[in-house]
């Protein structure tokens, strides 16, 4: 293998985790974003319309369930 090849693998590796934080951060924003819109008397079919989720997986968010 080359040097040149080792050099690719460990940027695109430090990408990989660096997308996989972002997601993690968005991944939080989104529950806490589905959490309020409950709060604020949004239903779960909106939430789950405006989120591209669907209706159960809402309400498993706002439960905190997985």
């Amino acid at each position: 293998m080359s040097d040149q090849l080792l050099e690719r693998i460990k940027r695109v590796s430090a990408r990989r985790i660096r997308a996989q934080s972002a997601i993690k951060k968005a991944d939080a924003e989104l529950r806490g974003l589905v959490r309020e819109a409950f709060a604020a008397g949004h239903t779960a079919q909106a939430i789950a319309d405006s989120a591209g989720l669907s209706a159960p997986r809402v309400y498993q968010i706002r439960d905190g369930r997985r």
